[in-house]
């Protein structure tokens, strides 16, 4: 892992279904972000949940037909037709969680706790002390 930060975004929509799987006429939207994680495993979560809280407030604020946001990261992959396989962290937010946080004023450190769903690769998780 590298010392300088570099970052590559992609995005995709893809449709809501309700319990019975009909269209609801409603959004989602994935990110997959591809990133050169620094080497110590705490300063590159705080880096990819800082950039997160950026992108989910981005997302909210200006797609009003998104119900809900994917972020899936990975270390960029010099083979480009398999850049998204090593997924190291995921993470998703509705927006009803969205609209209750003050962006202004929240830790990025507090973004697993909000999140409806949040999974960290072991090879990303806390250094053992």
């Amino acid at each position: 892992m590298s010392r300088k930060a570099s970052h590559y975004l992609r995005v995709g929509e893809y449709p809501l279904r309700d319990e019975n799987g009909k269209d609801t006429g409603r959004f989602g939207r994935i990110l997959r972000l591809s990133m050169t994680l620094k080497e110590n495993k705490r300063k590159a979560r705080r880096e990819i949940h800082e950039k997160a809280c950026e992108l989910f407030s981005r997302v909210f604020e200006n797609l009003i037909h998104i119900d809900e946001v994917q972020i899936q990261i990975n270390p960029p992959n010099p083979d480009e037709g398999k850049r998204f396989e090593n997924i190291v962290m995921k993470m998703s937010m509705s927006r009803a969680t969205a609209d209750q946080i003050k962006w202004r004023s929240f830790k990025p450190k507090e973004l697993p706790q909000v999140l409806e769903s949040y999974w960290v690769a072991p090879e990303l998780r806390k250094e053992s002390t």
